[in-house]
This record gives C-alpha cells, structure tokens and sequence, in this order.
C-alpha cells in the first residue's frame, strides 16, 4: 500500500486503504495521518473525490481514533461533521454521546442520544443509555423514567440493570426501588 501512496500521493484512495491497514494494526498516529490526507486531498479537489457516504465512514474512523487517544474534542468535531453529512447516522451520532460521556458532559450525551430518537425511535438502547446519563447526572427520577422507556419498548436485560455501574445512582435511589415494585421484580 505504501507503493500506491508514493506512486500517486494525490490519489485519496491510497490514503483510505492504508489508513485503515495502519488502523487494523494499531498505528493509530498514522492512520489518522492518511485519514485527514484523504479528506484535505478531497477538500482541495475541484471534483468530489470521495462519496459523501466514504466521507462519513473517514470521518468515522477519525473520531473513534482521535477517542482511543483520549482527544475527546477532536473525536467529537468529527462525529459532528458525520452527522452533517447524515443526520441519520447512528454509530456516529452514538460515539459523539460516548465521546460527551468520557469528557462528563452527560447533558450533551443526553441531548445526543435524545436527538438519535427522531431517527431512530424503536432503538431501545438509546432509552436504556439517556437512563445511565441521567444517573450519571444524579437525577434518578429521570434516570428511572427513562428506564421505564426501556423496559416498555422491550428491554430486558436485567443483569445489565443491576451491574452497570453508569446506574449506580439510580440503584441507590427509591426511584428504582419503585421500579423494581411496579414490574414486578426483585
């Protein structure tokens, strides 16, 4: 692949493969090099060099890069550029919430996976994951109303409930000893 970059260093295809070899083999500072090539090689371009759905798969990548290396702010503009290309896009609109989460802003988490709904309503893990926010948050009355959200469109992971420790503070609360009553659980 490096033969293919140092034949045509202009071709933004090159700079997508081996960014993803070097991604694949943990040489996170040089993929991200090639990855940011292909998109200001792109940029640079009179004529679109890469698809719109190329571009958001990049930037993807960039983003869960820039998080492995604990750049919260980095990965969290390139999420945010996915979802200007496709507001629909779930995996980024779902690591631009982790990426809030990391950095604590759980109300950005919140207010990402809460936008995730227009797009995606029947995805019961966004009702399960605004609950963890919430009690990140210590607001176990919103934790518990979300939860509830889960648990009616079909959540049932109950192990989850009561291990994850992002609800921990729900767990403590009567709130969830409330929950537990109405569904009929232990």
């Amino acid at each position: 692949l490096q033969k293919a970059v140092n034949i045509n260093p202009e071709w933004v295809s090159s700079h997508v493969n081996m960014a993803g070899t070097l991604q694949k083999t943990g040489q996170t500072d040089r993929a991200i090099q090639h990855y940011e090539k292909a998109l200001n090689l792109d940029s640079k371009s009179d004529k679109t060099l890469v698809l719109a759905s190329e571009k958001e798969e990049i930037l993807l990548h960039l983003g869960k890069l820039y998080i492995q290396q604990e750049k919260f702010s980095k990965a969290i503009d390139y999420f945010k550029k996915a979802i200007r290309l496709n507001p629909a896009n779930k995996t980024a609109a779902f690591h631009l919430a982790v990426a809030h989460a990391l950095q604590k802003d759980y109300e950005a988490a919140i207010r990402v996976f809460k936008q995730m709904l227009d797009y995606h309503p029947q995805e019961i893990s966004i009702y399960y994951n605004i609950a963890c926010m919430y009690s990140l948050e210590n607001d176990p009355s919103e934790s518990a109303d979300w939860l509830k959200k889960a648990l009616e469109k079909g959540y049932d992971n109950w192990e989850n409930i009561k291990n994850d420790q992002d609800l921990k503070n729900l767990r403590e609360s009567t709130y969830y000893r409330e929950l537990i009553k109405s569904e009929n659980l232990k």
